[in-house]
């Protein structure tokens, strides 16, 4: 699966590319940059692990460079509507997080739209991030404990019927996040955040797998509301 970084340099600066060094022949780095970008360096030309590097230098203005690096965005997510793409958005901008949101929403699970501070990031912050989600529960809905344990079930059938073989305790795993998540007010988007975080390399097939079943519940669940 192709990962693209796309670096708001102006932004983040060389912070941002921390971790690019152990980058693989399947990424792709999008340095977008303006003259007021601060804190240039040259290292990156040398230091960028085997992933792909791609500098574009466009106009300074009132966030020029934000409407830039979501057009490109946009042109890659169409460019690439054929195969699983992840898409990683390098700022500390937080107004990126609606536009992902909304490509996610858009093109489903055939892509993941993120953002955080850094290339790098750290199993710590993955794990905090799953103990979040998990947590995150709304007052406003009431779980029918029938539900959950059949939710559970199917969950497991459809991750063993599966044509990946996932390794030995995956099923377990993956149904009893799910089910933790069931009821919350965003149910599917959390369920997508915690299996990317739990299994960063193949959570576009988990999710794939159980999406027509979580979103059977979470239609009923918005019926209900």
């Amino acid at each position: 699966m192709e990962t693209h970084y796309m670096i708001d340099y102006e932004n983040d600066g060389k912070n941002g590319l921390k971790g690019c060094e152990n980058l693989s022949s399947t990424d792709y780095i999008h340095i977008f940059y303006t003259d007021n970008s601060k804190n240039t360096t040259l290292d990156i030309f040398t230091n960028h692990g085997k992933a792909i590097l791609d500098i574009k230098k466009v106009p300074a203005g009132d966030q020029s460079l934000d409407k830039h690096l979501i057009a490109y965005l946009g042109y890659l997510v169409g460019k690439n509507a054929n195969k699983k793409t992840e898409y990683v958005i390098i700022s500390s901008d937080k107004g990126y997080d609606k536009v992902g949101e909304f490509l996610q929403e858009e093109c489903g699970n055939s892509i993941s739209v993120l953002r955080r501070s850094t290339i790098a990031v750290k199993k710590d912050s993955q794990k905090k991030e799953v103990k979040q989600n998990v947590e995150k529960k709304t007052n406003a809905t009431k779980v029918d404990p029938a539900k959950k344990t059949k939710l559970n079930q199917q969950i497991q059938q459809a991750l063993s019927s599966s044509e990946i073989k996932y390794r030995s305790g995956v099923m377990n795993e993956v149904a009893k996040v799910v089910t933790s998540l069931y009821g919350n007010e965003k149910f599917m988007n959390d369920v997508h955040n915690a299996l990317r975080s739990m299994y960063p390399e193949d959570y576009l097939y988990v999710y794939g797998d159980i999406k027509p079943i979580i979103s059977k519940y979470a239609t009923a669940q918005d019926k209900e509301s």
